[in-house]
């Protein structure tokens, strides 16, 4: 019986530390993909639950208050709802285990608006996820929209692969980058 050399065990280690090495990026974006995926499937639960209560309330939106660190329109779909895990981002509690309470936004345009006078629904926010934890996540949606005006919102503040999962009035979901959402004027459109 033939034994392995030294050589032969060192090169046998090295063609598989290059395969590991190789294989990690790709198990990290697919990990990312799994999660970006669970995240806009809880922006689709969340669009069915305001669909239900748009369609209860005479086809009024639900209003995000002009307030600070209010959670209104979160308190009024779980209510009905009890599942709170769709409020929250499955990757929020990694990145801030300590603020994992809430991180979607609703967009404040919505505010007295009725579902049967929108002019874009296709186009228009009503959901969006995306941003690092901040005290502003309760302000909803305004926050990126004043944070893309101010050019401080970074491609880094984008917690899904540098992008942000968004909802729109029709229920469809999206995902855009930086890029892709300074040049996207009709999602603040009603």
């Amino acid at each position: 019986m033939k034994k392995f050399t030294m050589v032969e065990l060192l090169v046998t280690l090295a063609v598989l530390s290059v395969l590991v090495t190789i294989s990690i990026p790709a198990l990290y974006e697919t990990r990312e993909n799994t999660i970006s995926t669970a995240c806009k499937a809880n922006l689709s639960q969340l669009y069915i639950w305001s669909s239900i209560y748009t369609k209860e309330n005479d086809h009024q939106y639900m209003s995000q208050p002009n307030t600070l660190f209010t959670n209104d329109w979160q308190s009024i779909l779980t209510d009905s709802n009890k599942n709170r895990k769709a409020l929250l981002c499955p990757k929020v509690p990694e990145l801030y285990p300590k603020h994992a309470d809430s991180s979607y936004g609703l967009s404040l345009i919505l505010k007295d608006k009725f579902a049967n006078k929108a002019s874009a629904p296709s186009t228009t926010l009503m959901f969006g996820d995306g941003e690092k934890y901040s005290s502003t996540t309760q302000q909803g949606l305004n926050w990126w929209k004043k944070s893309l005006e101010r050019h401080s919102l970074q491609a880094s503040d984008l917690i899904h692969l540098r992008k942000m999962n968004l909802n729109y009035l029709d229920g469809s979901v999206d995902s855009k980058n930086y890029h892709e959402m300074k040049q996207s004027e009709p999602l603040w459109k009603f």
